[in-house]
């Protein structure tokens, strides 16, 4: 997963012990959102997703 320049900080994965992530969606119509916070509730990834399977399953490989 690739997180955007902006949004990285030494957050507690980096330090050596693992993160505790949330992740969510919402769907919609013509496309869909999904946003991921640690346990502090700082946004480390987010994206729009278009609404069609191949970009779906993109978003979910973690790449």
């Amino acid at each position: 997963m690739h997180w955007p320049a902006t949004r990285r900080r030494a957050s507690s994965w980096s330090r050596g012990r693992q993160a505790r992530i949330w992740v969510g969606s919402d769907a919609g119509k013509g496309q869909h959102w999904a946003a991921a916070v640690d346990e502090s509730g700082f946004e480390v990834w987010s994206k729009k997703i278009d609404n069609d399977e191949a970009a779906i399953l993109e978003a979910t490989a973690g790449r």
